[in-house]
This record gives structure tokens, sequence and C-alpha cells, in this order.
């Protein structure tokens, strides 16, 4: 079987398209890493904030029972 130039023009186009699907794929990936980082350090912010605002009220709480 001869490989003409129209054979090696359409796997030329297939790799390209598995190429590109490729690097979608790991665009994709590395912003939902980026998203799920974002996220992790925003819930770990609200918690420190929260843990804060905690140990306020509990502190006002004792400074109050203490006179």
């Amino acid at each position: 079987m001869q490989t003409t130039t129209k054979d090696l023009s359409e796997l030329l186009k297939a790799r390209d398209q598995m190429m590109a699907a490729i690097a979608f794929t790991i665009a994709k990936d590395i912003k939902s890493e980026k998203a799920v980082e974002v996220t992790q350090q925003k819930e770990q912010a609200i918690s420190l904030h929260l843990l804060d605002l905690i140990n306020i009220d509990v502190s006002d709480e004792y400074q109050h029972r203490a006179l």
C-alpha cells in the first residue's frame, strides 16, 4: 500500500487536532488547580478570621465575668 500526500495530510491534521485537545485539557486542568488553590486560600482566610472573632468574643466574655 502506498501512502499518498492526502493520507499524510490527513494524518498530520489528526495529529494536530489531538495535540490541540491535549493542550486544551492541560490548560483546563491548570485553571482548575489554580481555582481550587484560590478557593482553599480564601477558606483558610475566612476560618482564621472567624477564629479571631471567636477569640475576641471569648476574651470579652471572660473580662466581663472577671469584673
